[in-house]
């Protein structure tokens, strides 16, 4: 079943973003994918680079999770936005 869903996930992306822009409209959907995607840059790249290295010593498994929850915003999709949105 996995690998079926994962080859389904993109065609599935794709159907929310054109539920999401007839429901919100065109330029409301956009904003949100552009509000995404600098959250994600946010915790992709701290501000502060000493410690974000700091911050590797003490919780690597909190960076590590803020590292791929910064990615996964990257990207836009709005099924992993909602899936990992709460991980941060």
């Amino acid at each position: 079943m996995g690998i079926k869903f994962l080859l389904f996930l993109p065609f599935l992306e794709i159907i929310f973003f054109i539920l999401f822009g007839d429901l919100l409209g065109f330029i409301n959907t956009i904003i949100i994918i552009i509000t995404t995607g600098i959250f994600g840059l946010r915790l992709l790249f701290p501000g502060n680079k000493l410690e974000s290295i700091k911050e590797i010593g003490v919780e690597p498994l909190n960076w590590l999770c803020n590292r791929l929850a910064g990615i996964f915003l990257l990207i836009p999709g709005n099924l992993l936005h909602n899936q990992f949105k709460g991980s941060t």
